[in-house]
């Protein structure tokens, strides 16, 4: 009756679970990259870049401004034609098209122009440092679904076969050839592992709800994820710390983005130097004004013609020599090279840090590999001594106490193994991942 009961149980999940969407790693990395706020945040911090580095551009074209104005004067005032003072009412008018340009200044705008480029291609970088750091967390929060759900599989299987024993050994107490205790025992066996089934299921929710919340997915949206078939390899050479650490930093963004901000501060010291230089610049104007008033032999004159009597152009050359700025140019160029010292040293930290993690990660997949390995040997015995320990308690030949203690070693030792296991393979996949390859299962 149970099995048939379990049989209807799998059916209605397997028709429940192809009812709903069933998502891969690489499906959870891409959800969790197009929901993540960071990522969104970070990408606005690369449109302010781009716009930087688009009016850097900018500035090299000549600045062209129009200015217009009109004034009222009233009482005494001057003649704009004869300047003489009359008590009379004047209205006049004004207007001029100004345009300049910097021809030289020590190559400020030209530097500008590639720190912000540098700085663009920087942010863009922080963008991928935060991909990856997502990528990680969900393929971690993935493999912990995996091994609850291997770990829900085996304790139901553990389950199945305490219940088959439990029946075996009330028909041994009903035929007389066990004592009732031996059937207490074992019940409490069953109940100890009717609650250890109950905790990997909350395990297993828990490990749902961590990778939900990673992906941004509405707790009450059906949701699973895929079960792919893991191989563990048997054999597998791993690199070098410093052959992956070489991998590594040519390829990291966090290592690119801090060698493009330490490029960039060095183009800081140059655009402060620069205004140590000689500035040249160029301007140039048209203009005209117009007045109600216009006291020569010729009266009337409308605003047209008073607009192309009294037009005028100018072109002027402007060369500024900084000589003394209270320190200002000095105070720049001190705090430039500070700031150069940091990014170095940012530079030198980043990859420390780095170093350091591929360290660690190849210390852990080392010895992750060895606890897989001792996990499996340990299951492997411990199943053969639970065989045979079952077969002689069936027979009488060993205590409830010695089965339920060989039964729980054997439960231990295939959970160590999965948990073993998923974290080899995690260890692994960090591994790939410091080596450029993508995250995949």
């Amino acid at each position: 009756m149970y099995k048939i009961f379990n049989i209807i149980y799998l059916l209605c999940c397997s028709l429940i679970i192809n009812a709903q969407e069933v998502w891969s790693l690489e499906d959870c990395i891409d959800r969790a990259v197009s929901e993540n706020l960071n990522i969104k945040k970070q990408q606005l911090t690369s449109k302010v870049s781009s716009n930087l580095f688009k009016q850097s551009r900018l500035e090299l074209l000549p600045s062209i401004n129009t200015f217009a104005s009109k004034g009222y004067y009233f009482g005494r005032s001057v003649n704009p034609a004869t300047n003489d003072y009359i008590e009379e009412n004047i209205v006049t008018g004004d207007i001029s098209v100004v345009a300049g340009v910097t021809i030289f200044n020590g190559f400020q705008k030209i530097n500008t122009i590639r720190k912000y480029s540098l700085e663009k291609k920087a942010s863009d970088y922080d963008i991928n440092t935060i991909i990856n750091n997502i990528s990680l967390n969900v393929a971690n929060a993935f493999l912990q679904v995996l091994f609850a759900k291997d770990l829900v599989t085996v304790n139901q299987q553990q389950l199945e076969v305490i219940r088959l024993q439990v029946e075996k050994t009330r028909k041994m107490v009903d035929v007389g050839k066990f004592a009732k205790g031996n059937l207490l025992e074992v019940e409490s066996q069953q109940a100890a592992e009717e609650l250890e089934l109950i905790n990997v299921q909350n395990q297993l929710d828990a490990s749902y709800l961590n990778i939900r919340q990673l992906l941004e997915i509405n707790p009450d949206t059906p949701f699973t994820i895929a079960s792919p078939n893991i191989v563990v390899p048997s054999i597998i050479e791993f690199p070098s710390t410093a052959e992956i650490f070489q991998v590594a930093c040519n390829i990291f963004p966090e290592i690119k983005s801090a060698e493009l901000q330490f490029q960039s501060s060095k183009l800081d010291l140059l655009i402060a130097k620069g205004k140590l230089s000689p500035k040249l610049s160029v301007n140039t104007a048209v203009s005209t004004n117009y007045t109600n008033i216009y006291n020569t032999p010729i009266i009337n004159r409308s605003i047209k013609d008073q607009a192309q009597d009294n037009l005028r152009k100018s072109v002027n050359f402007s060369l500024e020599i900084p000589i003394f700025n209270n320190w200002y140019v000095n105070t720049a160029i001190q705090n430039s090279k500070i700031y150069v010292s940091d990014a170095s040293y940012n530079l030198l930290q980043r990859k420390n840090e780095l170093r350091k993690k591929i360290e660690q990660a190849r210390a852990d997949v080392l010895a992750a590999k060895k606890q897989y390995d001792y996990a499996r040997k340990t299951y492997d015995a411990f199943q053969e001594v639970f065989k045979y320990t079952a077969q002689k308690y069936n027979l009488g030949l060993v205590s409830t106490y010695e089965y339920n203690d060989s039964k729980t070693k054997l439960n231990t030792a295939e959970s160590e193994l999965i948990r073993s296991k998923y974290d080899y393979i995690f260890k692994i996949k960090i591994i790939d991942f410091y080596m450029g390859e993508k995250l995949n299962l």
